[in-house]
């Protein structure tokens, strides 16, 4: 029970000051968007123009109220709430209504109890801070989804595979190997065996377009196994798919159906 306790205190205290570094950066973020916005805007020549003069009192006194009114507006949206390791587009949409709602509140708080401030002053401010709030909330994720993947391609024990399908069902099988803790495997390769992705690449996988190219890129890769992730796949193309990994020794796994259902 001790050391449980231990544990809940420490899981706290962590939860308590990344909330805490959020909002220290949403403070910073939110003032510090639209100002460069006020720079933009007014510096010319090396130096502030003469028409920001007035703009630059109303901007220090509306910035406090504005402050708050983004810190209580991304608290109810859940911005301090989300477990940001697993962001995904549900998110986002959140951060951009958000920042939609401090966009109002920024254009009509200014207006009625400052002074309205020039449309471009409002629209690059705005740009500015959800893309700084956006980048804080995702950039955690992108870089464990980065280290992941850079250890995958660097593990010289793991498998290399390939996937046959570029669609939905291919995203989440590679998706699902690189985030792989064992890394057990790592894709080598993607192969469209509808023959449309030429010369393309997918998530930094080149795409093999074509099931008469399998054997060759097979050999090049050095492909151990091969998935078939797509559901749509017709039964001519998975007998030939098998047919060709049977001739070579080369494993094939069906993922479709399991990660349909």
């Amino acid at each position: 029970m001790e050391a449980s306790g231990k544990l809940n205190r420490s899981v706290y205290i962590r939860w308590f000051f990344v909330r805490l570094a959020m909002v220290l950066f949403d403070i910073f973020a939110v003032n510090f968007a639209y100002f460069i916005a006020l720079i933009i805007r007014f510096y010319v020549n090396f130096e502030i123009n003469e028409w920001a003069v007035r703009y630059i009192p109303a901007f220090r006194a509306f910035a406090p109220w504005y402050t708050v009114c983004c810190l209580v507006i991304f608290g109810a949206f859940k911005l301090y709430n989300n477990r940001w390791k697993y962001a995904g587009l549900n998110d986002l949409n959140r951060i951009l209504l958000a920042n939609l709602a401090t966009f109002v509140v920024q254009v009509a708080g200014s207006v009625v109890f400052v002074l309205r401030m020039p449309v471009t002053y409002y629209v690059i401010g705005a740009v500015i801070q959800f893309c700084m709030i956006a980048a804080s909330r995702f950039s955690y994720r992108l870089f464990l989804m980065e280290r992941s993947r850079v250890r995958s391609r660097r593990n010289a024990t793991s498998i290399p595979v390939m996937i046959v399908g570029v669609g939905g069902t291919s995203h989440m099988v590679r998706r699902h190997l690189e985030n792989d803790s064992e890394n057990a495997a790592r894709p080598v390769c993607l192969l469209d065996f509808r023959g449309e992705e030429f010369g393309n690449m997918m998530e930094g996988l080149p795409v093999i377009s074509g099931v008469d190219k399998l054997a060759d890129a097979i050999k090049k890769y050095s492909v151990e196994c091969v998935i078939l992730a797509d559901s749509t796949m017709p039964t001519d193309v998975r007998k030939a798919v098998r047919g060709i990994c049977g001739g070579m020794n080369v494993e094939v796994q069906d993922f479709a159906g399991f990660f349909q259902e």
